[in-house]
């Protein structure tokens, strides 16, 4: 069973391949400020990578991801590493891989049966 894909959109800075990286461009007037990355030698921007999370990963793990890190002068991204980090619920504990939840179900339910509506993540 595969895990579920999510997408990251995080802040990255490429090397500039128009100037390849050195802010300066060459013109028959000798050298100018790059005018791709105005001189700074790179380029800014957002960036949308695609991700599978495993269930039940642990804190402090690291996700691999090839080709979404830093573009180098050869245009192709390095790989970006993911530091995993819990986001607490008090409503929810850890058990190895399992998420838990306490919550009370009324006697007349318990005994008779019924439904009662368990929050889950995402719920408010």
């Amino acid at each position: 069973n595969a895990a579920p894909r999510r997408t990251l959109t995080y802040q990255t800075s490429d090397a500039c391949t128009a100037c390849r990286a050195s802010g300066t461009v060459r013109t028959r007037e000798g050298h100018m400020a790059c005018p791709t990355c105005h001189g700074s030698g790179t380029i800014s921007g957002p960036r949308k990578v695609d991700v599978r999370i495993p269930a039940g990963i642990q804190a402090g793990k690291k996700l691999r991801v090839p080709g979404g890190g830093h573009r180098g002068m050869n245009g192709r991204g390095g790989d970006l590493f993911l530091l995993i980090q819990d986001q607490p619920d008090s409503r929810l504990t850890r058990q190895g891989d399992n998420l838990e939840v306490n919550f009370e179900v009324p006697f007349t339910t318990a005994a008779l049966g019924g439904e009662v509506k368990v929050e889950g993540l995402g719920s408010s």
